[in-house]
């Protein structure tokens, strides 16, 4: 049994399993080789991919086989999917002198950035602070100064 999965191109895949035979996810399509399956029997795909666009993602995969199919309808399954758009940066008090900065983890390839004004001539620089990642988030905490700051995330 093979199995094709050509990925949009509005997705990034970070993961991927199976419960039975090989995966090459080194290309697009993911094509798999799942061995035999006796009748009644099911071997599971599981590819985990991170969405860098909003709105409807259509994913279809197809399966093949050496050896007659009774049921060849069955072999192709789409899957439509709506990716809503998350906020990008969370700004709270972590205690009275720490402001903790956050954002999904999700979001790869961000840099955390700040500047003391919003003031066109005014630069942003780096966040030094290296974000923790946890549940999800990438975080960071820093000490509140006598300064405002404002953050933004840059890719």
């Amino acid at each position: 049994m093979t199995l094709s999965n050509t990925l949009p191109s509005s997705v990034v895949l970070v993961g991927a399993n199976t419960t039975q035979g090989t995966l090459v996810t080194s290309g697009n399509p993911i094509v798999g080789n799942l061995g035999p399956l006796i009748i009644g029997a099911s071997a599971s795909v599981t590819l985990t991919v991170v969405p860098q666009t909003t709105g409807s993602i259509t994913n279809t995969v197809v399966v093949s086989s050496d050896y007659l199919d009774p049921t060849p309808a069955n072999n192709t399954a789409v899957a439509v999917t709506t990716v809503l758009p998350l906020p990008l940066l969370s700004i709270r008090l972590a205690s009275p002198t720490k402001v903790r900065v956050s954002w999904p983890q999700a979001l790869t390839n961000y840099m955390l950035e700040f500047k003391a004004a919003l003031a066109t001539n005014v630069s942003w620089s780096n966040v030094a602070t290296a974000p923790s990642n946890f549940a999800g988030e990438s975080t960071v905490i820093e000490t509140i100064t006598n300064t405002s700051r404002f953050y933004r995330l840059r890719q």
